[in-house]
């Protein structure tokens, strides 16, 4: 009886569960091969149930995206003007090396309301995840902002033909190339690019 409560606990241990319902379309390993860490098994696709993107963030990014982040896609299929919501669900913990740049693949799951859709497995989405908001911030382009030897930000403001240096206090990075001013600077002042 203990072997069987064993053999049962052992195939148990051995499924594969898929978290979405679909049609298994691919499966890379014969059986008794073993699976590798990081390597791709099985392609199950839906059409009906859970559409989820995968997106590949570059390290720089990484650290600030958390499981639940509010998404927003855009799908080259519908254009800018149909967006579609969604949330992180998870972040792979293993790295890819990409052309010698470091990325980590994040999924995320479409809200229901994109299901009205006719979405189809494959489409080609652009993914803009939310990390923090911040509302009447003080922004100027990043490219406005420089680093001195000291490593302290700077912006030049106009002095008839030339300029001066002034330092500021940067926060948040935003779309658009835009950066949160902190200190430094006040609404409406004139800065060089």
């Amino acid at each position: 009886l203990a072997d069987l409560d064993q053999a049962q606990a052992r195939l148990e241990d051995a499924q594969i569960i898929s978290p979405i319902s679909g049609a298994l379309t691919d499966f890379n390993l014969a059986v008794g091969e073993q699976a590798t860490l990081g390597a791709i098994v099985a392609t199950i696709q839906t059409t009906d149930d859970m559409f989820q993107v995968s997106v590949n963030v570059a390290e720089s990014d990484i650290v600030k995206i958390t499981a639940e982040d509010e998404a927003e896609i855009i799908l080259d299929a519908y254009g800018d003007d149909v967006p579609i919501y969604g949330y992180v669900s998870s972040i792979d913990p293993a790295e890819q090396n990409i052309e010698g740049v470091i990325f980590y693949e994040v999924l995320v799951f479409l809200n229901q309301e994109a299901y009205i859709l006719d979405l189809k497995p494959g489409m080609s989405a652009d993914v803009e995840m939310t990390t923090a908001e911040i509302t009447g911030a003080l922004s100027v382009s990043q490219r406005a902002v420089l680093e001195n030897d000291l490593g302290q930000k700077y912006v030049r403001i106009p002095d008839g033909n030339r300029f001066k240096e002034r330092l500021v206090s940067t926060g948040l990075r935003a779309n658009g190339g835009k950066l949160e001013v902190l200190k430094g600077l006040e609404e409406g002042e004139d800065i060089i690019l």
